[in-house]
């Protein structure tokens, strides 16, 4: 049975908790610090079944993820973390 793959995204300092609770559930966990290392890991694995990102990458945001993945028809499930919810987040 194939493990699911979640891929997470952001500085490593706001990834550290859930990637050791990922780790527990014995995933197989992708990190990316950026936009640039999530889009080289999701060309090379596109069959990534969850993406967390954070609303506000260093070169990027989660639009830059959720566009990317809606051109090339990813089945992936996405979420996105910030400290404050908006209505922008919410559409």
């Amino acid at each position: 049975m194939k493990k699911t793959s979640v891929l997470v995204v952001g500085p490593s300092s706001r990834r550290q908790a859930l990637t050791s609770s990922l780790e527990r559930l014995e995933m197989e966990i992708l990190v990316a610090k950026d936009w640039r290392r999530a889009h080289q890991l999701l060309q090379a694995c596109p069959d990534v079944d969850v993406v967390v990102t954070d609303a506000t990458l260093p070169d990027g945001n989660w639009c830059d993820v959720v566009q990317y993945a809606a051109q090339r028809d990813f089945q992936s499930a996405i979420v996105v973390v910030s400290r404050t919810g908006s209505e922008r987040l919410w559409a």
